[in-house]
């Protein structure tokens, strides 16, 4: 099975769902919080993200 894009991944999160993503040199923190912030506003919906230093993930939270 064919891994979901970023865009499908936070297409499919409920209100009040977390997901974790890896910050890897193709895809930084900064990366995923502008992808957040663009999907956001095509999809309707708001994003939170907290970058998680020592483990190199970023968070992402659906709010509303």
């Amino acid at each position: 099975m064919a891994r979901k894009t970023y865009k499908e991944e936070l297409e499919e999160m409920e209100l009040g769902e977390a997901k974790v993503f890896p910050i890897t040199k193709e895809h930084s923190a900064s990366s995923m919080r502008s992808k957040c912030s663009i999907y956001g506003v095509d999809m309707d919906r708001f994003f939170k993200c907290e970058t998680d230093r020592e483990n190199r993930v970023v968070k992402v939270t659906r709010t509303r």
